[in-house]
């Protein structure tokens, strides 16, 4: 029988595997892995939806970060099956006009 190991100092935190808060749980900007992970899909698909503006997305400067009810509404969106933008504005599409 092995000896119990016993820790000098500190002891470590349980290691917990939460999953991301929904967007409601939070206030601020996502950054782009996490967006991904949230959304579960890789993040060069992530990319490429950000480059044919179907999610919205806030830059500042080189950063790109997402808000979190932005995301949701883009979940949202996908899951009825649309494969349009769901943010035209953001490309310059014109009110009303099919893309």
């Amino acid at each position: 029988m092995k000896p119990i190991p016993v820790f000098k100092g500190r002891v470590p935190k349980p290691i917990t595997s939460s999953p991301p808060p929904t967007p409601a749980e939070d206030t601020g900007y996502w950054r782009f892995k996490r967006t991904a992970k949230w959304l579960d899909v890789s993040e060069r698909f992530l990319s490429e939806e950000m480059r044919l503006g179907r999610i919205r997305v806030t830059r500042f400067g080189k950063l790109v970060r997402f808000d979190p009810a932005d995301v949701k509404a883009y979940a949202e969106g996908r899951k009825s099956g649309g494969s349009t933008p769901i943010f035209p504005e953001r490309r310059g599409a014109a009110e009303g006009s099919v893309p």
